[in-house]
């Protein structure tokens, strides 16, 4: 019995997609003669938009792999922070342009002991410690006071709700 129903749907969405690909073919012809009614422009559009997803999910993949390698490799060879400080290098003023660098590889060094510390003064942000209105004691009273007035809102409050 299985069988057979997995036949029978298999026949019908074959059945289904020879129709639809047949009143596509329709509908094409019409709009080429100006004659497509709304039902006929609804379909091309829609198949229009199914094509451009399916090239667009196509072009992601292809972008995606490569951006996933590139980040690989970047990462185990340690270019993005030769980036980071070209970067930086490269938006120096113009001063500092002018003037003949004899010691290229210390200036290199600086610019990425530069970047480092710029990405770790990012990382240092002070913490906010939430302030609670009272003292430890004023706290617990103002727990005990709302576990005695059941205002105490969790999870299992609707046991003991009244």
């Amino acid at each position: 019995m299985v069988m057979y129903n997995r036949r029978k749907r298999t026949a019908y969405f074959q059945e289904m997609e020879e129709l639809r690909r047949q009143k596509l073919v329709e509908a094409r012809s019409a709009l080429a003669r100006g004659q497509a009614n709304e039902d006929q422009m609804l379909l091309i559009n829609q198949e229009r938009a199914a094509e451009e997803a399916q090239r667009a999910r196509e072009e992601k993949k292809k972008e995606g792999f490569n951006t996933k390698v590139w980040k690989f490799v970047t990462r185990t060879s340690g270019a993005s922070k030769l980036e980071e400080a070209s970067d930086q290098t490269a938006t120096a003023p113009l001063a500092q342009a002018g003037q003949p660098n004899l010691t290229g590889g210390e200036q290199q060094s600086l610019g990425i002991v530069q970047a480092v510390e710029e990405k770790r003064r990012e990382g240092e942000k002070p913490v906010e410690r939430l302030q609670l209105p009272g003292g430890p004691l004023d706290q617990q009273a103002q727990d005990n006071a709302n576990f005695v007035t059941g205002s105490v809102k969790g999870w299992a409050n609707w046991i003991t709700r009244k």
